[in-house]
């Protein structure tokens, strides 16, 4: 307090509690109440220019210099009182300073403190990692943004950063998009992320372009082992592929979504590895007739989504395929003039999904005489119109199958008789009528679209 009362405008005090502010504030504070005297003289009236001001001067010279001295010292204590108040606001901005850094490593400590007695902190590693794969979106291929996991998971608290990192399960998936100014960054981000994966099998979808496929290889080659499912994308114009598939030796899914006839792309197609198990191929329809004629290994495929067949291209299908167990197509008509189906059994095809063209056809009325299937379970029909509904019978009962459901999707009449006729075959068949069934092929180009909305950053 001492100190405050000695201090001028330009000193600086030092207090080194709050208490001394308080003392030092309730000084200012006390002295402030004090009343101002009052400031009004017999002169406080006269404003010059005036007749009478050099007849003041003259008579009252002594008593206004008395008053200016009074008035210098009344606001040299102003002045001070100011002076002290300033200091002690100054003191008390440090101060709330001083305490706000306090109360954030008491808050820190704290929650250091919780974490340690909580039960998600003493989780063993393994059982937060798998808590992790529940956080996974349940998308096939994932985005590398930072706000969803896994990458979000890093971003927690060093803990959780290092227990997501050493879980090699969070980083199979992933959108490949390496159309990008800035390579290095996505070259950067690429191999962090597949990196983390260490040798567990791989996930990927991957956007083909042109002007990239040198990156796009430097990029992947030394991941070629571990892919096991690929989402391969080619845009208009783009007539090369990053790496050939008799390369991806563990590859048991492949993917194609194409916007063109690629002579080059049926050769890469037709190379297919002995692993792979599952071939789903979208966009614009390939040529099957030179497909086929490449002499495809099919051998091992057992599931096979095609986007446009003719009836013929589809007995041909299964006869390079003896181990498939899945088909999807749409069906298109053969040209006037077409061959007579051949019959075919084929003793493994369990689901078979057909979409047929819009327009009225009886392209899948001349296939179900052509074939015998004794092994399916589903059968799924889409804009099937009319609806073969004699023929259906006829093959149900050749076939002798053991059909647990029939899905009758968009585009499809079937009416509750027939319906009956079908249960009287098979009394333990399931007949679903589903006008709201999309379409598979628009599912995987729906997929596609929304994965092409991710960017590696």
């Amino acid at each position: 307090m001492q100190a405050l009362e000695g201090t001028t405008a330009d000193s600086k005090v030092n207090f080194s509690s709050v208490s001394d502010i308080v003392l030092a504030l309730q000084n200012v504070l006390a002295r402030s109440q004090v009343p101002i005297p009052d400031l009004e003289t017999p002169y406080s009236q006269v404003t010059p220019p005036n007749t009478n001001c050099i007849a003041i001067e003259l008579k009252d010279q002594t008593v206004i210099s008395t008053i200016i001295v009074e008035r210098h010292q009344q606001l040299d204590a102003i002045l001070h009182d100011i002076s002290g108040l300033d200091t002690v606001m100054d003191a008390i901005k440090d101060i709330r300073q001083r305490l706000i850094k306090q109360k954030d490593k008491v808050v820190q400590s704290m929650t250091l403190h919780k974490r340690l007695a909580s039960a998600l902190w003493r989780l063993p590693p393994e059982i937060l990692s798998h808590i992790f794969m529940y956080c996974l979106p349940k998308e096939q291929y994932l985005s590398p943004a930072s706000s969803m996991a896994p990458m979000l998971l890093t971003r927690i608290c060093r803990r959780w950063t290092d227990v997501a990192v050493c879980t090699p399960a969070l980083w199979c998936k992933l959108f490949v998009d390496a159309d990008y100014s800035d390579w290095q960054l996505t070259a950067f981000g690429c191999n962090s992320w597949l990196k983390r994966s260490r040798q567990y099998p791989l996930s990927l979808a991957v956007k083909c372009v042109a002007k990239d496929i040198t990156y796009q290889r430097i990029l992947l080659q030394p991941y070629l082992n571990q892919i096991s499912s690929l989402f391969a994308y080619f845009p208009l114009y783009c007539t090369d592929t990053p790496f050939m598939l008799t390369e991806l030796v563990a590859l048991r899914e492949l993917v194609i979504h194409n916007h063109d006839h690629k002579p080059a792309l049926l050769q890469w197609i037709s190379r297919l590895p002995p692993s792979l198990r599952s071939l789903k191929m979208t966009g614009l329809s390939f040529n099957f007739e030179q497909l086929f004629s490449l002499n495809p290994t099919w051998f091992h495929l057992t599931n096979v989504h095609a986007r446009i067949l003719k009836e013929g291209e589809v007995l041909l299908l299964l006869r390079l395929c003896p181990n498939l167990s899945s088909l999807t197509a749409r069906i298109r008509p053969e040209r006037p003039g077409r061959q007579t189906l051949m019959p075919y059994t084929h003793t493994k095809l369990q689901s078979f999904r057909i979409t047929a063209p819009r327009t009225p056809d009886h392209s899948i009325s001349r296939l179900m005489k052509a074939l015998l299937l004794p092994d399916l379970r589903v059968l799924e029909a889409i804009n099937v119109t009319p609806w073969p509904h004699n023929e259906f019978k006829a093959f149900m009962a050749r076939s002798r199958c053991p059909l647990e459901t029939l899905i009758f999707g968009a585009g499809v009449t079937v009416k509750n008789d027939q319906r009956a006729e079908y249960i009287a075959l098979i009394p333990s068949l399931e007949v679903v009528v589903d006008p709201e069934l999309p379409n598979c092929h628009d599912l995987l180009i729906l997929q596609y679209i929304k994965y092409s909305s991710y960017h590696l950053v």
